[in-house]
């Protein structure tokens, strides 16, 4: 609990700065911010910062181990994979490469099609999120109109 607060401070201290400043706060977050009346406010953009931060964190280490694991019990993918990433030089080393690393352009990222398929594949067969399922507590008719 001591370092959400520590982290709230931190982005209270930067919406009050960007407030200063109207080039850097983005223009939605400026007028949702001075409509009087809206229930937006700082305190709810920092509990949605915190949210989006501590959430994806998840999802995304989820989605993380589950490529790596997956790789792991398909060794001829993996293989495959290593050879997109060879042609783009990304498995080089930057001291092999005259202390030159690769920017992930968008023209590099779209030379990865069998990248992009692993993990499409991977977040099609264990989604990071599970489906939100939900019971029926009571029998009810739905009406229909066409």
């Amino acid at each position: 609990m001591r370092a959400k607060e520590e982290l709230k401070s931190i982005f209270l201290k930067r919406i009050k700065a960007d407030k200063k400043s109207r080039f850097e706060i983005p223009a939605i977050l400026e007028n949702l911010c001075k409509s009087e009346d809206s229930e937006f406010n700082d305190e709810v953009l920092l509990n949605g910062i915190c949210e989006l931060i501590f959430n994806a964190g998840e999802t995304t280490t989820a989605a993380a181990l589950c490529i790596v694991c997956n790789l792991a019990q398909n060794p001829r993918v993996l293989a495959k994979l290593r050879q997109e990433l060879e042609t783009v030089d990304l498995l080089t080393p930057p001291e092999e490469n005259n202390n030159q690393s690769v920017d992930l352009t968008p023209e590099v990222l779209s030379k990865l099609t069998y990248l992009d398929c692993v993990y499409k594949e991977t977040l099609r067969s264990n989604p990071p999120v599970g489906g939100n399922y939900r019971k029926v507590l009571e029998t009810f008719e739905l009406e229909v109109s066409y």
